[in-house]
This record gives structure tokens, sequence and C-alpha cells, in this order.
């Protein structure tokens, strides 16, 4: 067993807040300004980590969670303004833009992302802003610089460039109904296209390395504030992405190159049919060594722009849940053995240093999870949300974990608390109100008196707490407990109800579009969490 006090972190707390819910007058959150000032607001509140979610390319349905590669950047994350300091798309060009999206950005507090109107003028922005770039002389900084980020990043660029225009060749497709030459990846036949439509896919390349650009400066940023990015692997990858169709070796596929098995989850009491998450599952045992080649080139090259990643998914290590693919039927599945302990101690030390990572350690586990996170020595996570579905024994509990553990209110995937709590029966509202009075009789430290007023805490004690306070309450228990991390999402820094939310998971619409507002203001909040993380000793 592995001695986990060497990878405790220092006490210490954040915001989770995914790029695309960044305040913009452009439609969408970006890389450059509105990050930065988000950035310095963490740092003068006394934070220390900016926590996102996964910032790939993503489907119409705009999961950052089934990209089309591991590897690739969301190109909708590109400043504009960024391509106008450069001087690749003209002061007209750039006005002409911001006309068009002006109407449909979020002025409010908050509000849902108009993707359908705001993504097509950002695509035809880069679109002038590569012409330019084309036509620069291959002397310049630029296209220097651009050269040498295609060669190092050679090994899954050239492939998702080739990929995302054969995929817009075919009419968008799946790719195992391309032509056989190219599901198959003929070399000649790639090569003859890879000449033939060279614009297109450095486009694609052009996207990739302007991207990366400004994340990288984003985060030599946080450093130098202080602020550490923790970000989102996800543990598949989606059966319509350039890794599924360049690495087919590592993926269980049939002679056809479709999914012989899918990824899911069995039915419980929260899913009565089960879920179909319809990725395709690994050949752990098969492909071992190309599969751990994948995956140290995929944890190497997300670690050049995070601190810290969040393993999603993480019992999937252990074991994973199979579904047949002919029945897609989650009650026809059944489980497998991950590949262990063993996969991560032989990753290379540079893709897995192992103080550089969170286990996404939620829902119905087995004790060999927790065997296989602690003989890593990850820290899990513990949400509040989840502490009062049941008896004192509850694991989320604050008083029933230690230290070496991640705490929030709630992640992405739940309602924001102000709304999970308005949506709870009488019987575990109550609950939640008896666990919060007798936090404050437990804690009489003067450190919490400028926190919570005298005539707020006998309130509270007696049970007599409104819907508006159970957000700061639950915030306040969270930085205050053991945890050496204690993670809020804005929604509930904020008190933000479920109109917030960012994703129900199950459904197929509605999600992944909040955003703040231009009238959002990060300055009111930044002395009442220096208080907190300050009294709760997080600074």
């Amino acid at each position: 067993m592995i001695d986990i006090s060497r990878y405790i972190k220092k006490r210490g707390s954040g915001i989770l807040l995914p790029v695309f819910s960044l305040p913009s007058k452009y439609g969408i959150g970006c890389l450059a300004e509105e990050a930065r000032s988000f950035i310095s607001f963490l740092s003068e509140s006394g934070q220390k980590y900016w926590q996102i979610l996964p910032v790939g390319p993503v489907n119409e349905s705009c999961s950052p969670y089934q990209p089309p590669s591991a590897f690739a950047g969301n190109p909708d994350f590109i400043d504009p303004r960024e391509l106008l300091g450069l001087g690749l798309v003209t002061q007209d060009e750039f006005c002409s833009f911001a006309d068009s999206v002006s109407a449909h950005s979020v002025r409010g507090i908050f509000g849902s992302i108009d993707y359908k109107c705001v993504l097509p003028p950002r695509r035809r922005l880069r679109r002038a802003a590569y012409e330019r770039f084309a036509a620069l002389p291959d002397s310049s900084q630029y296209k220097t610089e651009f050269s040498r980020f295609v060669n190092e990043n050679s090994f899954w660029l050239n492939d998702y460039a080739l990929f995302t225009v054969l995929m817009k060749k075919h009419g968008g497709i799946p790719w195992t109904e391309w032509p056989e030459k190219y599901k198959l990846r003929d070399v000649c036949a790639l090569n003859e296209i890879d000449a033939a439509m060279k614009h297109e896919t450095d486009f694609i390349r052009f996207e990739q390395y302007e991207f990366f650009r400004e994340l990288i400066r984003l985060h030599a940023y946080a450093r130098s504030a202080g602020i550490k990015i923790i970000g989102d692997i996800p543990i598949y990858a989606a059966a319509e992405s350039a890794d599924c169709w360049s690495h087919p070796e590592i993926f269980q596929l049939n002679d056809d190159m479709k999914p012989s098995a899918l990824s899911g989850c069995p039915p419980d009491t929260f899913s009565p049919g089960g879920q179909l998450w319809n990725n395709p599952l690994y050949r752990w045992r098969d492909a071992p060594t190309e599969t751990s080649a994948w995956w140290a080139a995929r944890l190497r090259h997300s670690l050049m722009t995070a601190d810290v990643l969040r393993l999603d998914h993480f019992r999937g290590f252990e074991s994973y849940f199979s579904i047949p693919s002919d029945t897609c039927d989650p009650a026809l599945g059944h489980w497998e053995h991950g590949p262990g302990a063993d996969f991560f101690k032989n990753l290379p030390d540079e893709s897995f240093p192992r103080e550089a990572f969170i286990a996404e350690d939620l829902g119905t586990l087995t004790p060999d999870v927790g065997k296989l996170r602690d003989e890593l020595a990850l820290p899990g996570m513990k949400v509040l949300q989840f502490a009062f579905d049941s008896d004192s024994s509850n694991t989320y509990l604050p008083g029933n974990f230690g230290r070496y553990c991640v705490i929030y209110t709630g992640t992405h995937d739940n309602d924001t608390t102000a709304g999970w709590y308005r949506g709870l029966d009488e019987r575990r509202a109550a609950k939640v109100r008896h666990f919060i009075g007798s936090f404050l009789l437990k804690h009489r430290e003067a450190q919490f008196t400028d926190l919570i007023p005298a005539d707020t805490r006998r309130r509270w004690v007696r049970g007599l707490i409104a819907e508006d306070e159970i957000a700061d309450a639950l915030v306040l228990i969270a930085e205050s407990s053991k945890a050496d991390l204690c993670i809020i999402p804005i929604q509930d820094a904020a008190g933000f109800g479920t109109a917030a939310r960012t994703n129900t998971p199950g459904t197929a619409s509605g999600n992944w579009a909040f955003e703040l507002g231009t009238a959002f203001e990060f300055s009111i909040y930044v002395d009442r969490f220096a208080r907190i993380t300050n009294a709760c000793r997080r600074i």
C-alpha cells in the first residue's frame, strides 16, 4: 500500500465554472479577457483552483463528454478579439461579427447560450482569419510557431484533421460507412486526400494551433496568479471520433469496425431501465500495450494545459459495464474487470504524476473501487447533496470522511443546491435544516461570527432557514469540512436556482448551455469568499 500522506495537498478551495459558461459579449465563453478576469477574481477571493469541464470539440448535443477527439480543443473557445489583435481579421470583419452575435448574447445575470445563432458567425470569422493566415509568408513568426505546433502534435493532429475533413466530405455519415479505402485507412488514399484537400486540413490545424496557443497562455497566467486549473478526462472516447477511426486496435470493434459492446450502467433505483452511453469499450486485456500507449499520450497531452486532472468514471478502471451492441439493452449487460492498478503503475511518470489526479468515484461502488483509489493514492470526491439520502452513516456526511478528498456542494450533473433543496420532500428538507442547525451548535468558534450574523445563527440553529439561505449554509459547511480541497460550482456560490443548471443526465436537450451574463459581477463576491476561505483556513 502506498503512503498517501506523500500526496495530500495543502488545504484549499476553488470554483467550478466551465469555459463556455464564462460571461461574454460574443455569445459563448472563451479563453482570453473574461477568463483572465475570472482568474483575478479567484486570486483576490482567496481561491487556489479553477475547475473546468473537458475543453474538447463537441458534437450536436454540445456535450463535452462525447468529443470527436480526445486530444483536440474546442475552436469555438478561441477569442475573436485575439484574431483581431493578431491582424488575422480586419476591423470591419470583426464589427460585422460582433453585430451578428450581440442580440444573442446573455446580457442579464445568467442565461442560456444560443448555439445555433452564435456559433456560425464565430466559425465564419475563423475562416476569414485562416485565409489571411494562409497568405502569410512562411518566415513569419506566427507561421513558424504554427509549423512547430503541427510537428510536435502530429501524433494526433493529422488524424484529427483528416477525420474532420472526411466527415464533412461524406455528409456527416458514420465513418464506418465511408468507402473502404477511407474506413480502413489505406495509406495511399489518405495521403491523396490530405494533398488534395490540404487547404481544408490546414484550416483544422490552424484552429487547433490558435486554441492551444490561447489555452497555454491562459494556463501560464493562472499559474502566475497562484491559481491551479483542474481539467477533466472523460474515460471513454466517442464512437464517432478520430480516436476510434485512427486507433481501432484499442477498441472493442467487430469486423465491420462497429462497436461489439457499448458503455453504460445497469438498471438501478435511479434509472430503472439502466443507461446506454453508446461509447465503444477498450480492449484492456487484448491490446494492453497499444491501449496504454494511447492513454499515456492522452494524459501527458492534457497535463500541458492543466495542473490537476479529474478522472471521470473512475470505477471503470476497476470494472466496467458492457452492453451488447446488437441489443443496446442495459438489462442484458454484464460487468467485466477493468485494467486495475497495474495499468496506472506502468504508465510513465510524466503521464501519471499521482499528485495531479482526482478520482471521480461517485455512485454505487464496490469495495474494490475504493481499494484501487487508495492503492493509487488518489483523492476521491464527496458531494453534500448526496449526504441526506440515508442515515447517519452516509459516507458523504462531513463527519464521516477525512482529509484526503475533494468536497463539492454539487457537480455539473446535479441540480444547483438551491434548486435541489426546493425539489426535496419535507422529510428530507427537514433533515437538511436539522443538519445545518447541528453544525452551527458544534461550531461556536469566533471564526464564524462575522460570516453568520447572530440573529441568523439563532434562526438556523432552530431549523428556521429560508430556501434562499440553504446554498449559503451548505457552501459554508463544505468549506469548513476536513476535506483538503473544496470546490463550489459558481451557481451555488451565487445562489442560483434550477434555471442555472448545467446538465441533467439522461436528457437529450437543454444541457451544456448555462452562461453567466455580462451583468454578472464577480466583484460583489470577492469579500465574502475571502472571509469564508480565511475563516475555514483555506487561504
